[in-house]
Protein backbone atom coordinates (compact mmCIF):
# COMPACT_ATOMS: atom_id res chain seq x y z
CA UNK A 1 0.00 0.00 0.00
CA UNK A 2 1.22 3.72 -0.95
CA UNK A 3 0.05 6.69 0.65
CA UNK A 4 1.42 9.68 -1.00
CA UNK A 5 0.32 12.67 0.82
CA UNK A 6 2.97 15.99 0.19
CA UNK A 7 3.00 19.39 2.48
CA UNK A 8 3.88 21.93 0.86
CA UNK A 9 5.92 24.87 2.83
CA UNK A 10 4.48 26.99 5.00
CA UNK A 11 0.95 24.41 5.16
CA UNK A 12 -0.90 24.77 8.30
CA UNK A 13 -2.26 21.43 9.41
CA UNK A 14 -4.77 21.61 12.56
CA UNK A 15 -5.83 19.58 15.42
CA UNK A 16 -7.79 16.08 14.72
CA UNK A 17 -7.74 16.40 11.04
CA UNK A 18 -8.13 13.64 8.86
CA UNK A 19 -6.35 13.70 4.94
CA UNK A 20 -6.97 10.47 2.84
CA UNK A 21 -4.40 9.64 0.37
CA UNK A 22 -2.91 10.73 -3.11
CA UNK A 23 -3.70 14.57 -1.39
CA UNK A 24 -1.62 17.71 -2.25
CA UNK A 25 -1.47 20.86 0.53
CA UNK A 26 0.00 23.72 -1.33
CA UNK A 27 2.23 26.28 -0.13
CA UNK A 28 0.26 28.60 2.71
CA UNK A 29 -2.60 26.46 2.86
CA UNK A 30 -4.38 26.71 6.58
CA UNK A 31 -6.46 23.58 7.21
CA UNK A 32 -8.36 24.24 10.72
CA UNK A 33 -9.07 21.39 13.14
CA UNK A 34 -11.54 18.85 12.73
CA UNK A 35 -11.29 19.27 8.73
CA UNK A 36 -11.83 15.53 6.92
CA UNK A 37 -10.31 15.92 3.69
CA UNK A 38 -10.68 12.12 1.36
CA UNK A 39 -8.68 11.34 -1.37
CA UNK A 40 -7.12 13.04 -4.61
CA UNK A 41 -7.90 16.36 -3.07
CA UNK A 42 -5.91 19.56 -4.38
CA UNK A 43 -5.54 22.01 -1.94
CA UNK A 44 -4.40 25.46 -3.26
CA UNK A 45 -1.67 27.67 -2.28
CA UNK A 46 -3.23 30.12 0.35
CA UNK A 47 -6.53 28.75 0.69
CA UNK A 48 -8.18 28.30 4.16
CA UNK A 49 -10.69 25.78 5.10
CA UNK A 50 -13.02 26.71 8.25
CA UNK A 51 -12.87 23.92 11.04
CA UNK A 52 -15.09 20.74 10.80
CA UNK A 53 -15.46 20.76 7.35
CA UNK A 54 -15.59 17.76 5.09
CA UNK A 55 -14.04 17.61 1.44
CA UNK A 56 -15.11 14.91 -0.74
CA UNK A 57 -12.60 12.59 -2.59
CA UNK A 58 -11.24 14.21 -6.13
CA UNK A 59 -11.90 17.82 -5.16
CA UNK A 60 -9.83 20.55 -6.42
CA UNK A 61 -9.60 23.66 -4.15
CA UNK A 62 -8.56 26.70 -5.67
CA UNK A 63 -5.57 29.17 -4.76
CA UNK A 64 -6.87 31.69 -1.91
CA UNK A 65 -10.25 29.94 -1.62
CA UNK A 66 -12.06 30.35 1.98
CA UNK A 67 -14.41 27.46 2.74
CA UNK A 68 -16.82 28.46 5.37
CA UNK A 69 -19.15 25.47 4.65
Amino acid sequence: MVIIILFNTGSIIEHDVSIGNHNHIAPGAIINGGVKIGNNCFIGSGSIIKQGIKIKSNSFIQAGKILLK
